[in-house]
């Protein structure tokens, strides 16, 4: 950027005053701190927050919902049978 003799910088100070190679730097360092911190300070999630959360447990969520629903309706509602009919089945 060229600027002229008679122009102020209005820029903040640590972006005038540092290269943004260091400031690049800097801001990542702040951002793993932050990271690091909040993590160590945050309640530990439950092992019923953690399915889902990764590939390998992402059907046992859904499984395990489908299982707890199910004897729910079931006990609930009785047979809970469900036939897939065509699009027109509501004109019937």
């Amino acid at each position: 950027m060229i600027r002229l003799s008679n122009e102020k910088d209005t820029r903040p100070v640590i972006l005038s005053a540092v290269h943004y190679t260091y400031f690049g730097s800097l801001s990542i360092l702040i951002t793993i701190t932050a990271i690091v911190i909040f993590s160590y300070t945050a309640a530990a999630p439950s092992e019923e927050d953690l399915y889902g959360v990764t590939w390998w447990t992402r059907v046992d969520l859904k499984r395990n919902r489908q299982e707890e629903e199910g004897e729910e309706e079931e006990e609930a509602i009785g047979n809970n049978s469900m036939e897939m009919k065509g699009m027109n089945s509501h004109r019937e």
